[in-house]
């Protein structure tokens, strides 16, 4: 991998400064540097104002031009369940405020409902008014847009969409040979691999069944790799995988280095996802030009193009996952083909497009209506 796809073309005007408070900042996740470092270059001072509501309170006090709101679950998130209303409300309180002074609010909506369940019904009403509250939503596909218009009820201009960015750049080289030495696989042998956050919604038990009931290839290997966030889901994978030699677990946070190697020693991606708006696991595979299996799911079916070589099932048929790792695990021919085009979607979606998307969308409100 490398940063070239992520290195922008000149721009022809001189922008003004803007002064945007991006909340909640989880700056863990390679996403926000990538996409900030790309609005530096559009004149946008990017101010993070941590997670909290005393830190959000604190950065609107600069009077910002812009608030940029991310993960809308972070709203409602308190030390204690019945506190979690009350943040809510906090929380929109601060943005009315704002509004008030004059800041214009965008949120980009990555999901239409929390992966957390515990809140359902008020983080239904979170994202109702959060979707009411904001000038406009960011979303990364058109088949998204359509989703979150339908769900909120919005006029189509509310809604803009921004391709999600590759990840040129943002994560070292892997080690495919003593990656796999290390997890005992052959040479010849294909490795599955799923990374990333473990939720329910991920589906990853129904993954390590469909990979045990497959018909061929009989050496393949399936790893798991990533944090899981329920105690129940760790028992449930544990249990599953067993003593199966064929299926090992890594239950924990990867660090930049262990998910550079491991997806470099893999052979194929799986995404058996229920449901999914935007994937930044799958662009990530798709960055290493690693061949996906994964859900026929609009948003899916956009980012990977009509003509992919990857296997998409039918996520409403049972045995449709099992046959879907079947077939690109028998078709080498098919797998690197996939990979080489995946690697080519990657390629090009550089940050700074969608940067100068962010930047006009931030224009167009200060504009006015």
């Amino acid at each position: 991998m490398n940063a070239e796809s992520n290195t922008p073309s000149p721009r022809s005007d001189d922008l003004p400064p803007l002064h945007v408070v991006h909340w909640p900042a989880f700056l863990a996740n390679p996403y926000m540097g990538l996409l900030q470092e790309a609005c530096t270059r559009e004149s946008i001072l990017s101010d993070n104002a941590g997670r909290g509501l005393p830190s959000l309170a604190k950065a609107l006090l600069k009077r910002p031009s812009i608030l940029h709101i991310g993960w809308a679950h972070q709203a409602y998130a308190a030390p204690y369940p019945w506190m979690a209303p009350w943040s809510a409300r906090t929380f929109f309180a601060l943005v009315a405020r704002a509004k008030r002074a004059g800041t214009r609010v965008i949120w980009t909506c990555h999901n239409l409902q929390g992966h957390d369940k515990s809140h359902p019904t008020l983080d239904r009403s979170v994202r109702l008014r959060m979707a009411q509250e904001a000038d406009r939503i960011v979303v990364h596909s058109a088949a998204a847009a359509l989703e979150a218009q339908r769900l909120f009820a919005l006029a189509p201009d509310k809604i803009v969409v921004m391709p999600h960015g590759n990840y040129d750049g943002a994560y070292p080289p892997g080690d495919r040979g003593t990656t796999r030495e290390e997890l005992t696989v052959p040479g010849s042998t294909p490795l599955v691999l799923f990374f990333g956050a473990i939720r329910d919604y991920k589906n990853v038990p129904a993954l390590i069944r469909a990979f045990q009931e497959r018909r061929a290839p009989t050496d393949a290997r399936l790893h798991i790799a990533g944090r899981v966030f329920d105690p129940t889901e760790t028992m449930t994978l544990r249990r599953l995988a067993g003593d199966d030699t064929q299926v090992s677990l890594e239950l924990g946070f990867l660090e930049d280095q262990r998910l550079a190697n491991l997806l470099a020693a893999c052979d194929l991606a799986v995404f058996p996802f229920r449901r999914s708006l935007t994937s930044g696991s799958i662009m990530l595979a798709l960055t290493f030009g690693r061949a996906v299996v994964a859900p026929r799911l609009a948003s899916i079916e956009e980012l990977l193009g009509g003509d992919s070589q990857n296997e998409l099932y039918e996520p409403d048929n049972p045995q449709a996952l099992s046959k879907a790792l079947a077939a690109s695990l028998t078709t080498l021919d098919r797998r690197v083909a996939a990979g080489l085009k995946n690697r080519e979607i990657a390629a090009s979606t550089p940050w700074h497009r969608s940067a100068r998307i962010v930047r006009d969308t931030y224009d167009a409100v200060l504009r006015g209506p």
